[in-house]
């Protein structure tokens, strides 16, 4: 309260001086923000076009492959017999099952690397480096990063 009746005191140019003075604080302060965070690169248009035409010819190479595997995979259902086609396509099945299983598992084991993270508190962000598919080797990881947590822990503290 006492600064904005200070600032309607201030004469003209005096004003001018305190808005220059601060302005310049404040640009000093978001160049400072902006190197800390990165600075945001600014792009020509020619930049900008060559990127679109990249990602255009990613996706484009991406869906053209994907078709190739279809047309592949139809004409080779069209040359099979009909007991051929089912023997192919129960084992096309039973391959999905098993990558959906595998995911499944994954995910439950890093569920369970949250918890045992979360009761040594060690942060559960890390729980991405522990996982494993099978749980003695997630127990092992879990134990080399409690280890080296609490001796990075013992180093810091003194």
């Amino acid at each position: 309260m006492a600064a904005s009746k200070l600032y309607l005191a201030l004469e003209g140019s005096k004003k001018a001086e305190l808005n220059t003075y601060i302005r310049g604080f404040l640009m000093e302060d978001q160049l400072k923000q902006q190197q800390a965070e990165g600075a945001a690169k600014t792009y020509t248009q020619q930049e900008v076009d060559e990127l679109l035409q990249k990602e255009t010819d990613r996706r484009v190479t991406a869906a053209l492959k994907k078709q190739e595997q279809k047309l592949s995979e139809a004409a080779k259902l069209a040359q099979m017999s009909e007991q051929e086609k089912w023997a192919y396509q129960l084992q096309q099945r039973e391959e999905e099952i098993q990558r959906k299983e595998a995911a499944l598992a994954l995910a439950e084991n890093k569920n369970a690397a949250a918890k045992l993270l979360a009761d040594k508190q060690i942060p559960i962000t890390l729980a991405d480096f522990v996982v494993a598919q099978d749980a003695e080797t997630m127990n092992n990881n879990i134990k080399a990063l409690e280890a080296a947590w609490t001796g990075a822990l013992k180093i810091e503290v003194e």
